[in-house]
């Protein structure tokens, strides 16, 4: 009896031993899922910024294109129109052919379509200007005469902001990206055709200078994107 007693003891013990082992094991499987889970949120969340700010990016790219094209064919860097249907209003230019031959967004012109910002990239809209200067791509007296056009998309999350930098070899020092040195970019004025200095778009470390393409923490908490479209 005492025999028959002790092996179902020991059974029970084992059978207990079974389950605390199924119970960690669980547990482990459940928080290497979870990190695995997790970890792929991450990559997915990077690779959708890549994907968004490549769009924006080439954006740019197709602007400044644009503009040299146009420029080369007779119109000047004041007689470029940006204007595009009711949609985008702001940059009609008095100063462009009535031919439309120097706008950017007509088929008599450069022929682009204007593009729709990611919406998980930036709820902003993009905004083409001449009232900012980037330190190192042409001049930089501080004045007019340096001043560039230049695309940009405000309202961009300080991680993408720090992730595009890293696209395009720019340096987050911190892992924060650059800051302006006075907080004091323009992100409002639309081009129309003039050029008017407001300020040089440029960080204490310099680790924007002569990037023609890049993100910059405009002021505390804003960030924004900027391709130069024409570097003056």
């Amino acid at each position: 009896m005492t025999s028959t007693s002790s092996y179902k003891s020991l059974q029970s013990g084992n059978a207990l031993i079974f389950i605390l082992i199924a119970v960690v094991l669980l547990g482990g499987l459940t928080m290497l899922l979870t990190r695995s889970s997790g970890s792929s949120e991450d990559t997915g969340e990077i690779e959708r910024t890549q994907i968004e700010a490549g769009e924006a990016m080439r954006f740019g790219k197709s602007l400044a294109q644009s503009a040299q094209n146009l420029i080369a064919q007779g119109c000047s860097e004041n007689t470029l129109n940006f204007d595009y249907e009711a949609a985008v209003t702001g940059y009609e230019n008095p100063s462009s052919p009535a031919d439309k031959s120097c706008d950017i967004f007509d088929a008599k012109g450069a022929g682009l379509t204007w593009r729709t910002v990611p919406s998980s990239l930036s709820s902003a809209n993009y905004l083409i200007t001449s009232a900012n200067t980037v330190q190192g791509v042409g001049c930089d007296t501080g004045n007019a005469t340096c001043t560039d056009l230049i695309l940009m998309l405000p309202g961009i999350s300080q991680t993408a902001c720090a992730q595009i930098n890293r696209l395009v070899k720019v340096t987050n020092p911190a892992n924060v990206p650059p800051a302006d040195t006075d907080n004091l970019v323009d992100t409002s004025t639309k081009f129309t055709g003039g050029y008017a200095f407001v300020r040089a778009l440029a960080d204490a470390g310099g680790h924007l200078t002569g990037k023609e393409t890049g993100c910059i923490q405009t002021s505390p908490g804003n960030f924004a994107l900027y391709t130069v479209i024409l570097g003056r």
